[in-house]
């Protein structure tokens, strides 16, 4: 993906609900998500107070292909961020694309001071690198156990364990209470990295007294705890072992954790590792100067050496377990990979999850792998997956930790707020203290009474990364359009005097399907002949923009009543 190249080409803003861009009144306290409530990524909280403003994350969404033809990446609407108070700095809790993946398109309206641990600024500096904006920035390290004055906020930071090392959750202190942003976080008793979820803090935070709680929801709906990293090793061991030809495993590009198990899992079955892709080879790369990943000696190679070992001597970790069309996983799955072939014997090992919308696209990949004679190994047969994610039991030490006056379940679709507000019932919050936000809905606190009665403009933007203008509100239904029905180009040449056809129609179809298309167009063609020498019988100088609106509404109908397709119909109406 050329984000370097990122175009906004739509917006879409949360319509009549959006009230004028006005902050809250002075003295009031609010918080307002403007992505990660209702939806899973494209996070980003604002935390207002004094007419100061501190942005908790700053994310992305990948988008459904089916809804969003051609489009890259979803970003939030900043819009309402134009207005707001002075912006004293953005926190970002983990170094997740859907935490930290909008910070250029950000900094391009304005610099920021930036505070994250230290391998969370790393990866946001690559990403703003990547984009030519690092003078925009100016990057701060900060320690979770660490505390940091931005006035009027006194922030703390506090360990958690997810699937990216380094993450962190923030207590934001105000004059009117403290505010709780959990990050995403499981509660893991034994992580590879040793550093574990913070929770003598967060009982200290607790028995200070924390006003509000905004808490990850995703995996809520789950029972019991989720497991541990470790409890991946022995699934990983065993495929490794057992394979008798090369094993190639998938996960998210950044899960150090995982790449850890597997490097000390392929030492032990005597293998090899190679890691392949531009992303999967810089996070290693960067995990292992950072001190963050421990190589075994000679384990981690190259892939010309991967080349030269017999099959069953190696293990290569590829990206692309999102089905992404031009990751070196897909092009494995097709057989148009320049430099590997999967051959009977080999094991793919699928450690990774689904993120929604991408099913089906998964799906394909491991059917061609399971194609080209490849067994598949994934959690449904293997625990070769745990997430990163806290299931209920987590979510319920986290409010039993900080026992919270009011709770804002966020980071997840409605159904996972919806759970999470049932488990803040369960543990004594009346219901009248929960609140269910949608982006862009502001929480505010005046010290006395709480609510959740104002929106702001919050849509989602839209970015292509090979747009070079900014299409207007149509383009996605034509790129969908493209998608299922094709298109279709009619020339016809008029007479400037009288309109009379001179030349064609001639129609040029790409993307129909029909029996006889050469047929169907031809019957076409007569019907806009027909049409467009009924308008010239007047004798009148011809109108070229009626001309090209008989010649689209009329082919349309054609195509609509004959094959119940909606192809765009670009008309081409020559003077002659």
């Amino acid at each position: 993906m050329e984000v370097q190249a990122g175009q906004v080409v739509q917006e879409r803003l949360s319509g009549d609900k959006a009230a004028e861009l006005a902050p809250p009144s002075p003295g009031v306290l609010s918080v307002t998500p403007l992505g990660g409530v209702g939806e899973v990524g494209k996070n980003f909280t604002l935390i207002e107070y004094g007419g100061k403003t501190l942005i908790i994350d700053c994310g992305l969404r990948f988008p459904n292909v089916a809804e969003h033809p051609g489009i890259d990446l979803i970003i939030p609407d900043f819009s309402y961020l134009r207005q707001a108070g002075e912006v004293v700095g953005l926190v970002l809790t983990h170094g997740h694309e859907d935490h930290i993946g909008a910070l250029a398109f950000l900094l391009r309206e304005r610099p920021l001071t930036v505070y994250g641990t230290r391998y969370t600024l790393a990866l946001a500096q690559g990403r703003v690198r990547e984009m030519g904006l690092l003078e925009r920035a100016r990057f701060v390290e900060v320690a979770a156990g660490g505390t940091l004055e931005l006035r009027p906020f006194r922030l703390r930071f506090f360990s958690v364990c997810h699937s990216v090392c380094d993450g962190m959750g923030v207590a934001v202190g105000t004059p009117l209470g403290m505010v709780v942003h959990s990050g995403d976080f499981k509660f893991d008793s034994d992580p590879v990295d040793g550093r574990r979820l913070d929770r003598e803090l967060l009982r200290r935070l607790g028995e200070e007294g924390v006003l509000a709680l905004m808490s990850d929801s995703t995996n809520v709906e789950l029972p019991g705890w989720t497991p541990g990293e470790r409890s991946v090793r022995p699934g990983l061991e065993r495929a490794l072992a057992d394979a008798p030809g090369r094993v190639f495993l998938t996960s998210f590009a950044s899960h150090v954790h995982r790449f850890q198990q597997v490097l000390d899992a392929a030492s032990d079955t005597g293998r090899v590792v190679c890691p392949l892709g531009r992303s999967m080879e810089g996070n290693m790369r960067l995990a292992r100067e950072l001190g963050y990943l421990r190589v075994p000696e000679g384990v981690l190679v190259d892939l010309a050496t991967v080349q030269r070992l017999p099959p069953e001597r190696s293990v290569v970790v590829s990206t692309g377990s999102q089905g992404e069309p031009r990751s070196g996983l897909a092009r494995l799955a097709d057989g148009t990979h320049s430099d590997l072939k999967v051959a009977p014997g080999d094991v793919l090992v699928y450690s990774a999850r689904a993120i929604p919308g991408n099913e089906r696209t998964i799906g394909a990949l491991i059917n061609n792998f399971y194609r080209r004679g490849a067994e598949v190994i994934t959690e449904r047969n293997d625990r070769v997956h745990v997430s990163g994610h806290g299931s209920r039991e987590d979510g319920r030490e986290m409010l039993r930790l900080l026992k919270p006056r009011f709770f804002l379940p966020v980071h997840g679709e409605l159904r996972h707020q919806v759970n999470h507000r049932r488990l803040a019932y369960d543990e004594g919050i009346p219901s009248e203290r929960v609140f269910l936000l949608e982006n862009g809905q502001r929480w505010t606190f005046d010290g006395a009474r709480a609510a959740a009665d104002v929106f702001v403009p919050a849509g989602e933007v839209l970015v292509d990364g090979l747009a070079t203008d900014e299409p207007d509100s149509v383009v996605l239904r034509d790129r969908q359009h493209l998608r299922e029905d094709g298109f279709v180009v009619c020339s016809v040449g008029l007479s400037r005097r009288d309109g009379e056809v001179l030349q064609g129609p001639h129609l040029l179809a790409r993307g129909l399907m029909a029996p006889d298309l050469d047929g169907l167009l031809a019957q076409a063609e007569g019907q806009v002949h027909a049409v467009l020498s009924e308008q010239a019988a007047y004798g009148k100088p011809p109108d070229w923009d009626q001309a090209r609106d008989l010649t689209t509404t009329t082919l349309k109908r054609f195509f609509k009543k004959r094959l119940q397709a909606r192809p765009v119909i670009v008309p081409a109406v020559l003077e002659l």
